[in-house]
């Protein structure tokens, strides 16, 4: 993709798992033929920026010699199956979804009336963890309930308060990935019957649901069940696994961009740790797991070393920005800048999302707080409220940096 500051080039890896020499030759590709940002988004991916355009074909080459992209080309931009990144290994977890997503991911590479789908569309697998992303809207969810059910929705999220939608059904472990089959085949027979169709928000989902329930044994979601609210910050510090003496180490990149040096060290880190593997999280984090619960403490120093912030109360710990004026033509804002600007001026952690135009293309999710660009040193400020719409309820519009600190305060 084409920016500011040159070409963008994502890099999807599944479920946010990473190997070491993965990791490593992303860094190498983004100094040899980048800017040297490389970013981690909030999808689980890797992105590396500021590509001149007589190197992307070299990179690209240089990323599937390493064992990077999807078996089908044409299968890359489909790729979208969201997971916790403690995914099989949170005691948190009312199920392990893991065959159930690589069950799925499978599907959506393979079959190639889904290829030709919205580069855009979710699919949400959520089996209840703490620090899953099941605030993130998706155009397919499922979200693990009691007695093995799983309840279903379509363009929204699991409900997690009475305004928000309540889920079209339930349907049992047995059946979730025919159900999952069964509401994408449907879609595309929508879409090739009406081309404007182009995200599951277009459609009507309550008629595309009867159509799915045609097929496999939907079942009606309990009205008053409710998800619980994720928290982001269950990702950062040492944290329990379901292995016995294992834990997982986690830490937040600043403001979603790491160095390639950075990165490097990372996969090195990882190597010492388990011998090579590490997760990204959907919010713009690493997680090294398996890590021996004696070894915890000293791999989350080195996660600190690396400039990750391992401190769950410090300002940057909830903070999101987009790549603002330096990176984006539509920016009306230096906004990775201004955050840590902001972050400086606050002495805690605040769920806040600085976006340099409505788009809002750093954050699926509505943050607690959305400051909105509307010049270059002005910033409207939303709180997030359950049955409102976009990012929630305007507080204050037009303050500078300095005031935003005192509202948030």
């Amino acid at each position: 993709m084409s920016s500011k500051d040159g070409g963008i080039c994502r890099i999807k890896m599944p479920f946010g798992q990473v190997s070491s020499s993965q990791a490593k030759a992303v860094a190498d590709g983004a100094r040899r033929y980048g800017n040297g940002q490389i970013e981690l988004t909030n999808r689980a991916n890797f992105q590396i920026r500021g590509i001149t355009p007589p190197d992307e074909d070299a990179l690209i080459q240089h990323l599937l010699d390493a064992g990077l992209g999807p078996k089908d080309a044409q299968a890359d931009d489909i790729r979208n199956v969201m997971v916790s990144a403690t995914l099989g290994l949170d005691s948190t977890a009312i199920v392990d979804v893991s065959d159930l997503a690589a069950q799925i991911l499978a599907f959506v590479e393979g079959d190639e009336r889904i290829h030709a789908l919205s580069p855009k569309l979710s699919i949400l697998v959520d089996g209840g963890e703490v620090g899953s992303p099941a605030d993130h809207p998706s155009d397919l969810w499922l979200s693990a309930m009691a007695d093995g059910l799983f309840a279903f929705g379509y363009a929204s999220r699991p409900p997690m308060s009475d305004q928000d939608p309540a889920p079209l059904g339930a349907i049992h472990a047995d059946h979730a990935f025919d159900l999952v089959v069964a509401s994408l085949e449907a879609f595309v027979a929508l879409t090739l019957k009406n081309p404007s169709i182009k995200r599951f928000r277009d459609a009507d989902a309550l008629a595309l649901a009867a159509l799915v329930s045609g097929r496999v044994p939907v079942s009606p979601a309990p009205k008053d069940w409710r998800r619980a609210r994720p928290d982001r910050l269950a990702q950062i510090g040492l944290i329990p696994q379901n292995q016995a003496c294992n834990l997982a180490v986690g830490g937040v990149s600043v403001l979603g961009r790491v160095t390639p040096d950075c990165l490097t060290s990372l996969a090195d880190l990882a190597l010492t740790a388990n011998g090579g593997a590490f997760r990204l999280t959907p919010w713009s984090g690493v997680l090294i797991t398996d890590v021996a619960a004696a070894d915890g403490p000293k791999i989350l120093a080195g996660l600190m070393a690396l400039g990750f912030t391992v401190d769950r109360d410090a300002p940057l710990a909830q903070m999101v920005a987009c790549s603002g004026t330096s990176g984006c033509a539509s920016a009306l804002a230096p906004t990775k800048e201004d955050a840590l600007r902001l972050a400086g001026l606050l002495t805690g952690a605040v769920d806040v999302h600085l976006t340099a135009c409505p788009k809002s293309c750093a954050s699926a999710r509505v943050a607690d707080v959305t400051l909105v660009a509307v010049d270059a040193d002005h910033y409207d400020l939303y709180r997030r409220q359950d049955g409102l719409d976009g990012f929630g309820q305007k507080h204050n519009q037009g303050l500078i940096l300095a005031q935003t600190a005192e509202v948030l305060a």
